[in-house]
């Protein structure tokens, strides 16, 4: 969602951003390893993980799919989620400062 925000600073509409954030970390379980690192989820189950229940019948290919990367260790989740909770309020703050505001006038 924070992804979400720094976009939302520079679209007029918020929505899009939003709803491809949810659609990304919706289809979080199934993407490969590498897609599930780049995830604001894959750091939260680092901290609290949580395996999904599967049922027995499953078949093995949406095992496979469904499997979760190797989670990261605790410093590294909670750094991963410093580094980007920093560079969103980093892009906010430029975005802010390139904003002009008018107090005299009523829009």
């Amino acid at each position: 969602m924070r992804e979400a925000i720094a976009v939302g600073v520079y679209l007029r509409n918020p929505i899009v951003p939003a709803a491809v954030s949810l659609a990304w970390e919706g289809a979080n379980g199934i993407f490969p390893h590498v897609l599930q690192r780049m995830s604001i989820l894959y750091y939260l189950q680092s901290l609290c993980p949580v395996p999904a229940p599967m049922d027995g019948d499953t078949p093995t290919l949406i095992r496979l799919l469904a499997a979760p990367a190797a989670p990261a260790s605790r410093p590294g989740a909670i750094l991963g989620l410093l580094l980007l909770t920093a560079f969103v309020l980093w892009i906010a703050g430029l975005a802010v400062r390139r904003m002009q505001f008018s107090y005299g006038t009523e829009a």
